[in-house]
């Protein structure tokens, strides 16, 4: 696994270091060798192919396997994160923790993954609490060992202009996510560092990848979960624990997408741009495959998880070259959401 993520690690430094020279230095020498009257050699465009699938697969980290091992999920009374404590309880988990505030929710979370054959353990907590997550977590160790799966899912916060958005409000979405994953991963991440195994999934929204109008505050929190990621593996990759990013496109069967009353997307619903919402009814995905997808992720050995691959991958990819193309495709329709 080291060999290939340093193997990997090489081919998409020189894709992403070398493309524009590559295709300056491939027009160059189209232009010699036309020049001459010599046959061109077309396979120097082969030379950046790897580089190309390399980048829209996603990087490499240590791989774990579900099987046998004691997960946790935050976030797991529904949607997302429910799903994703039910994928590893179908992979063989052992055991799988679930986090949440909604007691009853995370009651039923837990009983479908008893249904499985794994063991479940429910923990109402408010991660957002760094205390509490303290407490918990020392309680958790000291009664179920260690944690060698973690997937920090919580999320929350309304889509709102920054007129719109009050501090307090911009302080609780920077503490769910990003700030429940620090305390989350700081705690549960110490067994894993003192038996050099274990491996950490965030979980964050493509939104994290464009500049979107009315999704400051929530944005601006996806935004610091990826780069949270990137620095934790790097951080940890010496230990030999494997960091993951699942960065889902929209979800059709979440509370978050509902404009419906009482649901978590109540207040954020009218503030998407129209793209979302066009993205809803064409290219949108469930939960559960979001979460088969994440899993995979972590089992293969993926630093990113982009489902659905098709569609979000090369969005990555755009960004990475072309920020304001991906910003402007943010920005269709999102005019329309400000109050006159």
């Amino acid at each position: 696994v080291v060999n290939m993520g340093v193997i990997g690690s090489l081919i998409k430094q020189v894709w992403y270091i070398n493309v524009p020279l590559t295709a300056i230095s491939i027009c160059v020498l189209a232009f010699l060798y036309s020049s001459r009257n010599v046959a061109f050699p077309y396979w120097v465009g082969l030379l950046v192919v790897p580089g190309v699938i390399y980048s829209l697969l996603g990087g490499r980290t240590y791989r774990t396997t579900i099987k046998g091992k004691t997960v946790l999920v935050t976030g797991a009374s529904s949607g997302l994160g429910k799903q994703l404590a039910i994928e590893c309880a179908r992979r063989g988990a052992a055991k799988v923790i679930v986090v949440a505030r909604r007691r009853e929710k995370l009651q039923e979370t837990a009983h479908q993954i008893q249904s499985l054959g794994s063991q479940s353990v429910v923990v109402p907590c408010d991660v957002s609490d760094a205390k509490a997550v303290e407490m918990a977590g020392k309680e958790i160790e000291e009664k179920h060992g260690t944690v060698h799966v973690l997937i920090n899912n919580a999320g929350a916060g309304p889509w709102k202009h920054i007129e719109d958005t009050s501090a307090e409000e911009a302080r609780r979405m920077m503490a769910v996510p990003y700030q429940a994953a620090f305390t989350s991963t700081r705690v549960f991440a110490r067994r894993m560092m003192q038996e050099k195994n274990g491996h950490i999934m965030n979980v964050t929204s493509v939104v994290g990848y464009a500049g979107i109008p009315g999704a400051v505050g929530y944005g601006a929190a996806r935004w610091a979960m990826r780069g949270f990621t990137r620095h934790l593996r790097a951080d940890l990759r010496e230990l030999g624990i494997g960091v993951t990013l699942l960065t889902p496109a929209e979800i059709c069967d979440t509370e978050y997408f509902s404009n419906k009353s009482g649901c978590a997307g109540e207040k954020s619903y009218s503030h998407m741009p129209y793209i979302f919402h066009l993205c809803s009814t064409i290219f949108s995905i469930t939960s559960k495959s979001a979460a088969v997808s994440g899993v995979n992720a972590m089992e293969y050995g993926w630093s990113i998880a982009a489902p659905p691959a098709w569609l979000v991958q090369p969005l990555l990819l755009l960004e990475s070259y072309f920020p304001e193309l991906i910003d402007w495709i943010g920005r269709l329709g999102g005019a329309a959401c400000r109050k006159a």
